[in-house]
């Protein structure tokens, strides 16, 4: 993907073996306002870039979104059950048929042409938004073994500290740290697509105490920016 900064010298995270990010600071610092930013940028720097934010604890991203007009989107549920009616299917090829190659999603949860999608689960139960978090992030890297879909783009984690007390989407979150640094695609494996997970959240203890378990240790450890 070239050098670490292009010929305007602006910075090329995708040079990186690992383009993964974790933002700590206390709150109020000014994490969320750097990332805006940062993503703006971005999604100027390359123009077939996306990114997906999936909020869980508060409302930080939907403004973003929304000024962005067609380049944005936000998708917001209320609860688990219509997020389960939205959420992704299998295409039926014959009769019993499954064929995964297929994968449709339908309208909404994943749309092709926003360059920003947020993704609101605030206004779901809290015991729900867990399972939620795991099937967007399922979504995400089905979607990005599709040959067409961008092969460049970002999934961000808010409030990452919290979002981890939660197994299900913790063992997701795990999943994505490891995977999404190179996704290959279903038709042709040796063309990959890379998503870059940057995570959020208010304490380094978050991700470095010895309590803060597995999954943590695996993001501080495969995320070289910080």
């Amino acid at each position: 993907y070239g050098s670490t900064t292009d010929w305007e010298g602006r910075a090329n995270v995708w040079s990186l073996m690992n383009p993964h990010m974790v933002v700590l600071a206390t709150s109020g610092a000014g994490k969320g306002y750097w990332l805006k930013v940062y993503l703006w940028r971005l999604l100027h720097q390359y123009p077939k870039h996306h990114v997906w934010i999936i909020q869980a604890e508060k409302d930080e991203y939907s403004t973003m979104a929304e000024t962005m007009g067609e380049r944005g989107k936000v998708i917001r549920f209320t609860s688990l059950a219509e997020f389960e009616q939205r959420r992704p299917d299998r295409r039926v090829v014959g009769t019993n048929e499954v064929d995964d190659r297929l994968y449709l999603y339908r309208e909404g949860l994943l749309p092709a042409g926003a360059q920003l999608t947020v993704y609101d689960l605030t206004r779901m139960d809290p015991t729900d938004r867990g399972k939620a978090v795991a099937i967007l992030l399922e979504t995400i890297e089905r979607s990005a073994s599709r040959n067409g879909y961008p092969q460049l783009g970002h999934v961000v984690i808010d409030e990452l500290g919290i979002v981890l007390h939660d197994k299900t989407a913790a063992l997701a979150i795990e999943t994505a740290w490891r995977r999404f640094r190179s996704i290959p695609q279903w038709d042709n494996p040796k063309k990959i697509s890379r998503r870059g997970m940057i995570g959020l959240s208010q304490r380094a203890s978050d991700l470095l105490a010895p309590a803060a378990g597995q999954t943590a240790k695996v993001i501080a450890d495969l995320s070289p920016t910080k």
